[in-house]
This record gives structure tokens, sequence and C-alpha cells, in this order.
């Protein structure tokens, strides 16, 4: 359980980088007001968790409803981990640059992307169907898309007290181990792949 608990955490913190989502964030609002801000990266972060939800509880049956393979989706999920991690490491993570029209818009890309759809997924595969443990991944996935909407509301004080640099300096240590851990799905894919 403390395993699920722990995983859990560090790949969604991993994944929606709260940090590298508020710079975004202040990036696509601009100079809109405190409120708009707020009630934006509040409204993303709310479709986010449904997104999330959903993703949690059907992901064990989608799997097997169609049919496919652990390994298979051991295997697309490690290439996702090390690709968004590559992104990470090189500094081209990131959704928006300029302005949006609507602030809201970047909310559910951000927060709730085809990475972290995959990891929960992933993560609803390791819960083994357990109603706990299910429980327990959506728990953990609230509550960092919570930080990451905290974060995004406050972007510009982020942005003042981190700089780009300070920013950039987290989402590659995040990558880091984005990187070590999609290799290690990588590594069970290969492993549950062999015929022995």
């Amino acid at each position: 359980m403390e395993a699920l608990i722990v995983s859990s955490t560090a790949l969604f913190l991993a994944i929606l980088d709260p940090l590298a989502a508020a710079r975004d964030f202040a990036s696509a609002v601009g100079k809109k007001g405190e409120a708009t801000r707020r009630n934006a990266a509040f409204a993303g972060a709310g479709l986010a968790a449904l997104l999330l939800i959903v993703f949690v509880i059907a992901g064990r049956p989608l799997v097997t409803g169609l049919r496919m393979s652990v390994a298979g989706l051991e295997l697309i999920a490690g290439l996702v981990f090390l690709v968004l991690a590559l992104e990470m490491l090189t500094g081209r993570h990131g959704l928006v640059r300029g302005e949006l029209t609507d602030p809201a818009a970047i909310g559910v890309p951000r927060l709730f992307g085809p990475a972290a759809a995959l990891a929960a997924i992933w993560l609803s595969i390791r819960a083994g169907g357990d109603a706990l443990s299910v429980a327990i991944v959506i728990l953990v996935g609230l509550v960092v898309i919570a930080l990451a909407a905290v974060a995004m509301s406050f972007s510009e004080s982020i942005e003042a007290s981190l700089g780009t640099r300070g920013v950039d300096l987290v989402s590659r240590f995040l990558g880091i181990f984005l990187g070590l851990y999609g290799g290690q799905v990588l590594l069970l894919a290969l492993i549950h792949g062999l015929p022995f």
C-alpha cells in the first residue's frame, strides 16, 4: 500500500510538474486580473480532476475490455514517460507560449494531458482492482491536481520568487525521476513480454 502511495505521488508530481504548470499558466493568462486567474486555474483543475477519476476507475476495465496486454501498456507508458522526461530535461516541456484568449483552456491539457491519462490507467492496473487502492490513486491524483491549481493561481508570485531558472531546475529534477520511472516501466514491459 505504501509503495502505491509513493509511486502515485511521485509519478503524478513528475508528470503534472506544478511549478512548470504555474509558469505556463502565467504566460497564458498574461496580465488578467487575480480573480480571472484563480477562476481559470480552479476551473481547469476541476475538469482535470473529473478526467482523473474517470481514467483511474475505467483504466483496468478498458485495458481488459480491449484485450490489451499489460506488457503492451507498460511498453507504451514507459516510452511516453521517457519522451516527456527528455522534454523536461531539455527545457522543451510546456504547453503555452504567449497569451490565450481563454485562460481556462490551459487547465486541462496542462493538468491532465495524455501522459497523465496514461499514468492514471497504469496506476489503476497496479492497484489491482482493489477498491481501497483505486481510491488511494484517485486521492493522490486529486491532491497533486489541487497543488498544481494553487500553484497556478499564485503563478505570478511563484515566478517572481523562483524565476524561470528555478522553475526549470525543479522541472529538470522531476524529469530525471520521470526518466528513471519510465525506464523501469519499459524494463517491466520487456520482462513481462519475454516468453519464459
